[in-house]
């Protein structure tokens, strides 16, 4: 579900996001120092009882009062990512301000005051809600965490934060099928950076541990897609196994090969630079090392497998038909 104020009546636009914004979330009070023309917008991902939501606005005040507790609980917990400007939160007596990168944890059952504002044109945030159930993780311990800023510039808490953002962008594109795993291994990651911060990673299940170790390696590949030097051994060892068992989770997976997963990611970027205006007067060799192709020849044979046509003749008809 995608909402946006922008079509709406200067003075519809505050109400309207009210609204729409307590359904997708658990009730509470919403204010705003630009309630008379409020521009906002909020993409919702529903996976099950996973929930992630990216949203976009002006300044806003956000209280969960008693009352609403009593009236509506659904027991979730929530780690807000703030991705840019600044945030606070008062939540069972303690209050944080949170940098742009950090992640807010709490849960809907106690009160909690938040506020958020930016020096830029909005504040944006990523938000994810899922049961107070965490396998391997007991409340008690878990809730230990609130109000502990969770970075996201390195380790689990990197991984998980790529792992939300590109969950919102490809929404649109998810089967049920893709839905039910995606909420899988989002909860997998949400345990696995709170067993993080708790010091309890042993604590999770052998599945968690190993689908976890999957997305890192996933993003490790992601990152490090411009360096012609990555191999499947380079993977095996910055993540401490050995080469048989890397080739093993990804065969347990049932998709691609390792070479196969870093190749196909390589050949994606080469199509997307293609595509792209601004590199059109960049030579073909050129693009194809941006993305760790250093041989040009075996890099126009990869390509014209993959896509049917060489890289240059699928410049040639995007540009053409744009």
């Amino acid at each position: 579900m995608t909402f946006h104020t922008h079509d709406l009546p200067a003075r519809d636009r505050f109400p309207c996001w009210f609204e729409m914004a307590t359904q997708a979330h658990v009730r509470a009070w919403v204010r705003s120092e630009h309630e008379n023309d409020f521009a906002a917008t909020m993409r919702v991902l529903q996976l099950g009882e996973v929930q992630v939501s990216l949203l976009s606005y002006l300044s806003l005040q956000v209280t969960r009062t008693p009352r609403l507790i009593r009236e509506n609980d659904p027991e979730m917990y929530l780690l807000n990512l703030n991705l840019n400007g600044a945030a606070g939160l008062t939540y069972r007596g303690r209050s944080t301000v949170y940098r742009a990168g950090e992640f807010a944890f709490y849960g809907t059952s106690h009160p909690s005051r938040g506020w958020r504002s930016s020096q830029e044109e909005s504040a944006r945030s990523l938000v994810v809600q899922f049961p107070r159930a965490l396998p391997g993780l007991p409340a008690a311990d878990v809730d230990r965490l609130a109000t502990v800023p969770i970075c996201t510039w390195r380790g689990i808490g990197a991984v998980l934060a790529a792992h939300l953002s590109q969950l919102v962008k490809d929404a649109d594109g998810y089967t049920e099928a893709d839905e039910a795993a995606l909420a899988d291994v989002t909860l997998d990651l949400v345990a696995a950076t709170l067993a993080h911060h708790l010091n309890a990673l042993d604590a999770l299940t052998p599945e968690t541990r190993r689908q976890v170790l999957l997305r890192r390696i996933d993003h490790f590949i992601e990152r490090r897609l411009a360096d012609p030097d990555l191999s499947p051994e380079v993977i095996a060892a910055a993540h401490h196994i050995s080469l048989r068992y890397l080739h093993r989770l990804f065969q347990a997976r049932g998709g691609p090969t390792v070479g196969a997963c870093i190749r196909e990611a390589r050949l994606e970027r080469c199509r997307r630079d293609l595509t792209d205006l601004r590199l059109g007067s960049l030579p073909l060799h050129m693009i194809a090392a941006r993305w760790g192709f250093t041989d040009r020849t075996h890099f126009s044979r990869l390509f014209r497998s993959a896509y049917g046509v060489s890289p240059g003749d699928y410049r040639h008809t995007w540009n053409s038909s744009g």
